[in-house]
C-alpha cells in the first residue's frame, strides 16, 4: 500500500499524536541503553560513568543564561563569538546531559536540575539580536534544551506552566 492509503487508514488524532520521548531516543532506545548498563555492556557502561560524572558537575552550578543573546561573526571576531556562545553552550549542554541522567537513572534531582536550566533561559533570555550568527548558533546549541525538554515531557514534575514557558520561551523567542 501506498504511503497515503497507510496514512488515510488512520484516524486524524492517531495521526498528529507525538509521543515524548522520540527526538533522539524513544523509551525502547531508554530501556536498551539502560539494559545495557545494568549488565556492564560496553561502551554504555563506560559512556554512563562520564554521563554522571557530567551531571554531578552541572548538579553544582547555576545556569547563567545571557538576558540579550548576540553571537558575532565567528571570521569577523573569533574570541568574542567564542565568549558569547560559552554560557549558552554550557547551560544547553547540562540541560540535555541531566534530562538523559534522568530517564536513565530516575534520580529526580537531575531531571529537577534539566529543568531548572531551560526555565532559566526561557524566561531571562529576553533579547534575542537576530543579526550576525545568533540564529546559526542557537540552531546548532539550543535544540540540546529541545531534546532535554522532550525527554522530560510525560514526567509528572515537569508542570504545564513550565512546558508553556519553555515553549514560547526557547521555541517562540530564541530558536
Amino acid at each position: 500500500p501506498s504511503m497515503v492509503s497507510h496514512a488515510q487508514e488512520k484516524k486524524p488524532d492517531e495521526m498528529m499524536h507525538f509521543r515524548h520521548p522520540s527526538i533522539m531516543v524513544d523509551e525502547r532506545g531508554i530501556k536498551t541503553i539502560s539494559d545495557a548498563i545494568k549488565l556492564g555492556g560496553e561502551p554504555q557502561a563506560t559512556a554512563f560513568g562520564e554521563l554522571i560524572k557530567a551531571a554531578q558537575e552541572h548538579l553544582q552550578r547555576k545556569p547563567q543564561p545571557l538576558a540579550k543573546l548576540f553571537i558575532p561573526y565567528y571570521y569577523e571576531d573569533k574570541e568574542k563569538h567564542i565568549a558569547a556562545r560559552g554560557m549558552m553552550d554550557k547551560d544547553c549542554d547540562a540541560a540535555y546531559i541531566l534530562a538523559l541522567a534522568y530517564r536513565i537513572t530516575g534520580e529526580a534531582r537531575y531531571g529537577e536540575k534539566a529543568i531548572e536550566y531551560m526555565m532559566a533561559w526561557a524566561t531571562n533570555c529576553t533579547e534575542v539580536d537576530p543579526n550576525a550568527d545568533t540564529y546559526l548558533m542557537c540552531s546548532r546549541t539550543m535544540v540540546l534544551m529541545v531534546y532535554a525538554a522532550d525527554l522530560l515531557w510525560e514526567e509528572k514534575r515537569f508542570k504545564k506552566e513550565e512546558k508553556d514557558c519553555i515553549l514560547c520561551g526557547l521555541c517562540g523567542r530564541i530558536c
